[in-house]
């Protein structure tokens, strides 16, 4: 019994089919994620192209406005030193006026300074107090 030799052979069968079908089922899935994760990377590529495209305009207006507010800022200087200017003329001219002893204070200054003369009782203002050549010492 010992040197028997005994010979079984087995033999399995497998049916294929529903590993198949759910080998395909895995393969659509991974597909359709492969799909979804390429839409999403272009959604998001346009996001930031716009966001670009947008920092361009605000740029642009930043810089449009920064331009007026600069050429409104040189405009009142202008208009300032043109006032300035003007104003230092007549000053020069009403000092020369004065200096020369020509000015005349006008008629109304003329008449304000004789009213307050007889009010505060100081007499007859001299001819030059009233807009005459004021006279040279």
């Amino acid at each position: 019994m010992a040197d028997e030799e005994r010979k079984a052979e087995l033999k399995f069968g497998v049916d294929g089919t529903e590993v198949q079908a759910g080998l395909d089922q895995i393969n659509r899935g991974v597909k359709d994620m492969a799909q979804s994760v390429a839409r999403a990377g272009e959604t998001a590529a346009k996001g930031i192209s716009s966001m670009g495209d947008g920092a361009d305009k605000a740029a642009q207006k930043v810089a449009g406005s920064q331009r007026k507010i600069s050429e409104g800022i040189k405009r009142t200087s202008d208009d300032m030193e043109a006032g300035a200017r003007a104003a230092q003329r007549s000053m020069e001219r009403q000092t020369a006026a004065l200096a020369s002893g020509t000015a005349s204070v006008g008629k109304y200054n003329a008449a304000y300074y004789q009213s307050l003369s007889a009010i505060r009782g100081w007499g007859e203002p001299k001819a030059w107090e009233l807009g005459s050549a004021r006279p040279h010492h």
